[in-house]
């Protein structure tokens, strides 16, 4: 996953396998809430905000489709940090051609 460098894509440091079915993710911490929580408390975004979203999803989703091959997207996989930031995660099983 070193090979994704975006900046609306949270950054996986390191996948480590302790047991066949146990791993853990060294990833970037994103201090703040998922979309699905945000809409779920907030039922309308600002019109401002909701573009600002759409655009850092969307410029995600160009950087990936020129890098992967499958990837699933739900609001749960998009992250609003506390400063703004929009990131997304659950990458760590995207299959990355060589």
């Amino acid at each position: 996953m070193e090979k994704l460098n975006h900046p609306n894509i949270v950054r996986i440091y390191k996948v480590l396998a302790i047991e066949k079915t146990t791993s853990y993710i060294v990833m970037e911490l994103v201090e703040g809430c998922n979309l699905s929580y945000r809409l779920a408390f907030d039922r309308q975004l600002k019109e401002r905000e909701a573009k600002y979203i759409l655009f850092s999803v969307l410029s995600a989703l160009e950087y990936l489709s020129r890098k992967l091959v499958g990837i699933a997207i739900c609001p749960s996989n998009v992250l609003i940090g506390d400063d703004g930031c929009v990131k997304l995660i659950g990458l760590e099983d995207a299959k990355i051609p060589n």
